[in-house]
């Protein structure tokens, strides 16, 4: 797992013709809104035409038709099995994974996420390859970025759909906004019409001007990566202001009401190391049990909603605690009004994410000072705030998603239908590119070394199974 260099190219050498290798595009089946694909109808064909067979299961759901993938040269069929490669978006059933194959999808599974345990059980009792779509990422080993996702427009989705439901909770609390006026993301065919239409709010802005007791209305994002550039590249259709994180207080004395202000808080501004007071980007991800976090002092006071984009890991500082937003609520401190909570780490850097809410139903209101949570607005408290927490937005933008993450993959998909699986891993005869042998969790039956970790988290479910593999992977880190 070692590797420095990349095979990674975007040059199609060709299948390999000793036994023709096929492809399988799985049905997605986890609610009736997953119409993404990873591989789109253009991708396959240029995979049919270097010898490749590429089989779809029928979906009268998916955002390409039957049609579409039959027209190009892929076989209608629901026999995935027959594939040596079955490809989709999100989590498998059990029933669904079959042995001996090569899966590729995002199994949620490198959190040691409690929910996803059985099935990453089953893969490795069936002996499967799964190949990790949230783990392909850059050759390198200096904070390599994600190289196949659909960040961008989990912000994208995140941005419209909040504003929608603020539009709805605002005239709740008795105040009209052009708010009122934006719709959910997946009522536009495309991004750019969902972006035109958040324009004429943004002319209503201009010409009526927000509510005097909404500004100055300060929109923050955390972080200033994929999603929060989506989520930015959303907002940024109103008229707006960027403002410095630091300057927000200056922003109370003579608000402007045409237009909105917009602050990028990034991980120099919301935590400081705990005896020096500063920060460095690369000892905080060394040694996060070192800082603490300012945000909910430093920016709750003066923000009106936030878009929460960033990475978060169990080892870092939460941003705002409840005891921190029952003081600032206690004190009539708390300004924030809502949080979009893109980043969806349940129970995670925001304490108040304690469930996931869906397309249908995307909101809940809590109470800042009594953590209290209402699904139904009629019913929340005068201080509540409005939380959204969906955890597949792009699938509310399933064609443009599809499309950006198809080019993304598709170029990596060569080396892995010409490498055989079944087969023991051998690191030093291995040809696939580094960024997908990092992305492999796990090889014929066993975690790849760089995922082991998990065996402790299988253990705590499975102790009898799992037991022996996590008492030796604790053994190896000390």
């Amino acid at each position: 797992m070692g590797k420095e260099s990349s095979s990674y190219s975007t040059g199609m050498r060709g299948v390999n013709k000793e036994r023709q290798k096929i492809i399988a595009i799985r049905r997605e089946n986890k609610n009736k809104w997953e119409r993404r694909v990873a591989l789109t109808p253009q991708e396959c064909e240029v995979l049919i035409k270097k010898g490749c067979k590429i089989i779809v299961q029928p979906s009268n759901l998916r955002c390409f038709t039957d049609k579409q993938y039959t027209d190009v040269g892929c076989e209608l069929s629901e026999e995935v099995e027959k594939a040596d490669v079955i490809i989709g978006v999100k989590e498998v059933p059990l029933d669904y994974l079959f042995p001996n194959k090569t899966y590729m999808y995002f199994s949620h599974t490198i959190k040691g996420q409690p929910g996803n345990m059985p099935a990453l059980r089953d893969i490795l009792n069936k002996k499967i390859r799964l190949i990790d779509y949230e783990c392909i990422k850059e050759a390198t080993t200096v904070n390599p970025q994600r190289l196949v996702a659909f960040g961008r427009f989990a912000g994208l989705a995140g941005a419209f759909d909040f504003l929608q439901g603020l539009g709805e909770f605002l005239l709740y609390k008795e105040l009209s906004t052009p708010f009122l006026h934006t719709g959910y993301s997946y009522m536009f065919p495309s991004v750019n019409d969902a972006k035109e239409s958040l324009r004429k709010v943004g002319n209503l802005i201009k010409k009526k001007h927000l509510p005097k007791e909404l500004c100055p209305f300060i929109i923050g994002f955390t972080s200033n990566g994929r999603v929060s550039k989506g989520a930015q590249e959303a907002i940024t259709s109103l008229p707006h202001e960027y403002v410095n994180p630091e300057d927000l207080q200056k922003l109370f004395v003579n608000p402007r009401t045409d237009i909105v202000y917009l602050t990028v808080i990034e991980s120099k501004h919301m935590y400081l190391h705990k005896d020096t007071k500063t920060f460095s980007r690369d000892d905080f991800y060394l040694n996060p049990q070192d800082y603490e976090s300012v945000f909910a002092e430093k920016f709750v006071p003066y923000l009106s909603i936030l878009y929460h984009c960033m990475f978060w890991d169990v080892t870092h500082p939460r941003i705002l605690t409840y005891e921190e937003g029952h003081k600032l609520s206690v004190e009539n401190r708390f300004r924030l009004m809502g949080v979009s909570d893109i980043t969806c780490d349940k129970d995670g850097s925001i304490e108040y994410l304690q469930k996931f809410t869906t397309i249908e139903k995307p909101f809940y209101a809590v109470d800042p000072n009594t953590h209290v949570m209402e699904d139904n607005f009629a019913k929340m408290t005068e201080k509540s705030i409005l939380y959204h927490a969906v955890d597949h937005l792009p699938a509310e933008f399933p064609i443009d998603a599809s499309k950006h993450f198809s080019e993304k993959l598709s170029p990596f998909m060569e080396s892995i239908i010409n490498n055989d699986y079944p087969s023991d891993y051998d690191e030093a005869r291995c040809d696939l590119p580094v960024e997908i042998l990092n992305s492999c969790e796990t090889w014929n039956g066993k975690l790849m070394p760089k995922f082991s970790y998990l065996y402790n988290e299988l253990a705590k479910y499975y102790p009898e199974e799992f037991k022996e593999q996590a008492s030796l992977t604790r053994r190896k880190t000390m």
